[in-house]
């Protein structure tokens, strides 16, 4: 890495994997993540990775705290994205992001799978941002639910089936910025859930009490931005009058 925060290469995938992999200090992480946003933007928020580097991509930009690019790049319809596979019947992963075009037609025979799920799926990105479910412990007896708000959606749902039970986090925005949290946590089961109110606990409720007199709830933290409750197994059901969601980087 260079002095002003170049890494050899300057590509999309030299500041991914160095990022994924956490071999920076802590001023060049900075840069590193500066200069990763950078030529994504630079290319109208569009990928210039191959398998190695599309892998990490999302989950280090979450990491950064650019969830609004990534959702960008999500959201995406157009050359190179994954919904420009789908906009063209893609039903798999490709294994080139022109593996067909409508100028170009198809890629060289010889390297040109259409179901080449490899590193280049982003199921497990979705389950652990706008699900917002991740594992805390071997067995997945603690759980954490933290959904970050997808500014494309209005709605998520998402179901798990772990290997304790079904796990389901959804969400759904209100017309007045507020959301409404469903979250299933099965037998046996601990769970953190982060909730992104604006507001911290000021107005929220789970099943129409305040958080305080919520059955099976216990209030850890709250700031603005962010509320932390712990539970038991069971079914929750919270209002927050106001949410964080990421910015919408228009396509």
């Amino acid at each position: 890495m260079t002095p002003d925060g170049r890494i050899e290469g300057d590509t999309q995938t030299a500041y991914i994997l160095a990022l994924a992999a956490d071999v920076l200090e802590p001023a060049q992480r900075k840069a590193a993540a500066r200069r990763l946003v950078e030529p994504i933007a630079e290319r109208d928020h569009h990928l210039s990775t191959g398998f190695v580097g599309t892998r990490d991509i999302l989950h280090v930009l979450s990491a950064i705290g650019r969830h609004d690019v990534a959702y960008r790049l999500l959201h995406n319809d157009t050359f190179p994205s994954w919904g420009f596979t789908l906009r063209h019947g893609a039903t798999t992963i490709w294994e080139r992001w022109d593996g067909w075009t409508p100028d170009k037609g198809f890629q060289d025979p010889s390297m040109n799978s259409f179901s080449h799920y490899a590193f280049e799926a982003v199921y497990q990105w979705m389950v652990e941002n706008i699900g917002g479910v991740w594992n805390e412990t071997p067995g997945y007896r603690r759980i954490r639910i933290a959904p970050v708000l997808d500014p494309w959606l209005e709605w998520a749902r998402l179901r798990y089936h772990g290997p304790t039970g079904l796990i389901v986090s959804a969400w759904r925005r209100t017309p007045e910025g507020g959301a409404r949290f469903e979250v299933e946590v099965p037998a046996s089961v601990a769970a953190t859930i982060l909730l992104p109110a604006a507001a911290g606990a000021e107005g929220v409720r789970e099943s129409g009490r305040p958080l305080e007199q919520a059955e099976g709830v216990r209030l850890t933290r709250a700031e603005a931005g962010s509320v932390t409750v712990e539970t038991g197994s069971g079914r929750y059901v919270f209002d927050v009058p106001r949410v964080v969601v990421p910015p919408k980087i228009e396509r």
